[in-house]
């Protein structure tokens, strides 16, 4: 869908024109000191949900629970395999 009005949850609008590479490093720039900012000003819950998740990613599993992959027969393990590695790179 195509926004075609400014509001609050979305705008401003690019009316066309010329884009150069400094265009796009000040947007990459502005987003990353952005996100530094933020992360500076709520310290606290940026470091506990980091923990929230550490603490959630080593927890021992529960039985049935999925802990894992099993790749099965031989004449699926390349294709799957190979899907992976395209999805790696």
């Amino acid at each position: 869908m195509i926004r075609k009005k400014e509001s609050d949850k979305f705008g401003p609008l690019w009316r066309g024109g010329e884009w150069h590479l400094s265009d796009i490093t000040n947007y990459m720039t502005t987003g990353a000191f952005l996100l530094l900012k933020h992360a500076s000003e709520n310290r606290e819950q940026w470091l506990r949900r980091f923990y929230e998740i550490g603490k959630e990613a080593v927890r021992p599993r529960e039985r049935g629970e999925l802990s894992g992959f099993s790749i099965p027969a031989a004449e699926h393990r390349s294709k799957l395999v190979d899907i992976l590695r395209r999805g790696w790179c």
